[in-house]
Parts: C-alpha cells; structure tokens; sequence
C-alpha cells in the first residue's frame, strides 16, 4: 500500500500524518511550520482563529488507500480470515466491503476472486442472516433484560431509599420515645414538687395563721397595757396637779407664819431697846 500524505498549505510539501499538528479551528500544518507560526502570531495562518489555550495536537488516525486494487486485497484478506474462522465476529463489516466490490466488479479483481466472493456471499446467506437473526432475537430479549435491570436497579435504588428513611424514621422514633419517657419522668418530677410545694404551703399557711392570732392576741394585750399606762399618766398628772396646789398653799402659809414669826422679833428687839435708853 503506497503511503498517504497531507500537503501542508504553508510549506506545499506533502508530509505524514504523524508530521502534522492541528489547531482548535481544525486546520493544521506541518509541525516546522506549526512552530514558526506560533512564533510569529497567535492566530491559524488560513482562518485567524485565536490559538487559545488550545495547544496544536497531533491526530492519531488510520489512513488507507480506497482503490479497487487496496479493496480487493482487503476483501482477500478477509475471506481468508472468513474461510479460516467462520464467526459473526469476522462478518461484521463484510457487508458493506462486500457491496463495494460489487460496485467495482471486474476492477482489479481476478476470476478466482470473483468466485470466491460469490461464495462468500452465499455463505453470508446460510450463515450470517440465521446468526443475525438470533443474534437481533438476543439484543432483544438483552434489550428487555436491560431494561429490566434498569428498573430493577431503580426499585433497588427506591428500595434503598425507602430503607435509609425507614432506619432514620426509626431512629426519630427512638429519639422521640426517649423525649416522651424523659418528659414522662420530668412531670413526674415536677408533681412531686408540686405536691411539696402544696404540702409546705399548707403547713406555712397553718403557721401563718397560728402567727396571725399569736400577733392578735399579743397586739390586744399591748393596747390593754398602753390604756392602762395612758390611765395611769392621767392619775398621775392628776396626782401630781393636787400635791402642787397642796405643795403651794403649803408654801404660802408657809411663808405667812414666817412673816409674822420677823414681826414679832422686831417688835421685842424695839421694846427693849427702848427700856434700856429710860
């Protein structure tokens, strides 16, 4: 087979396809030319497309030659695979080569080929078509298959699904029992307190009481003393006013008879003084 060559359109020299380098646009160039390019500007020398960030890449491809001699030679090839392994694996693309054949029948292709290739044919028609058949009848039953799997791995997944929220149900459950019994044991709690409460209350509002009536009882007596103290302030000022009338009259007859007792000394001390002058 004659080697296949790209033509490079900055250089027109013809090169291999492992020599090329292609930009994002599409086009490429030999790899000389790619890096001179590169050098010089940051756009595709034919349609001025940016580079990019898009780095020139090489293409990794098979190229053959499609003439009626390369066809023939790989349509022998293939018969000769066909004669010696007979397999739907080995007549996947005859048909379509086999149809080029027949549209370049008599073109580089010898009598021996041409009854070979008949009897290739007539063996695709016993072979191939029951195997195609089966293999069709296979892809749809595999079809269906697949589609079952499919919906089978969906239910799994929904199944799944289902499990994880039960389990977290579950759990939620678990946690609200556990919230039920502790609020259970906190009202429980929370009566005994109340009922403590209750219980000292009742006994303080006995106390309060007895209290009450001892303050009653000591307030009354304490009024009774103050009247009696108030009554007795009032006999005393009482008391207290007759001993200052008796006090001053006293006083007064008191200072009378004093008077009086002066008087009668002058008069005597007069009287003698007078005898005693005759």
């Amino acid at each position: 087979m004659p080697a296949t060559k790209l033509l490079c359109s900055v250089c027109c020299d013809a090169h291999e396809l492992s020599e090329f380098r292609f930009l994002k646009c599409g086009h490429g160039f030999c790899n000389t030319c790619t890096e001179r390019i590169r050098i010089s500007t940051s756009t595709c020398a034919l349609c001025n497309t940016p580079y990019g960030e898009y780095p020139p890449r090489p293409i990794y491809a098979e190229l053959v030659e499609d003439t009626p001699e390369a066809r023939t030679r790989r349509l022998t090839a293939d018969l000769s695979t066909i004669q010696a392994d007979p397999s739907l694996e080995n007549f996947r693309n005859l048909p379509q080569r086999l149809r080029d054949a027949e549209h370049q029948s008599g073109e580089g292709m010898s009598t021996d080929d041409s009854e070979t290739l008949l009897a290739a044919a007539r063996t695709i028609e016993t072979v191939v078509k029951p195997l195609t058949e089966k293999v069709e009848k296979y892809r749809g039953v595999n079809r269906r298959n697949s589609k079952l799997r499919k919906q089978n791995d969906e239910l799994q997944a929904q199944l799944r699904l289902l499990e994880s929220q039960l389990t977290e149900t579950r759990s939620q459950n678990q946690a609200l029992l556990r919230d039920k019994e502790q609020l259970s044991e906190e009202r429980s709690l929370a009566r005994s307190e109340v009922e403590e409460l209750q219980r000292l209350y009742a006994i303080q509002k006995v106390k309060a009481k007895s209290l009450k009536d001892e303050f009653d009882r000591a307030n009354a007596d304490y009024q009774q003393k103050i009247e009696r103290l108030q009554k007795s302030e009032r006999l005393l000022k009482s008391k207290l006013k007759v001993l200052g009338s008796q006090n001053r009259r006293k006083n007064s007859r008191r200072q009378s008879q004093t008077m009086e007792d002066d008087g009668e000394d002058s008069l005597i001390v007069e009287y003698g003084s007078g005898s005693a002058l005759s």
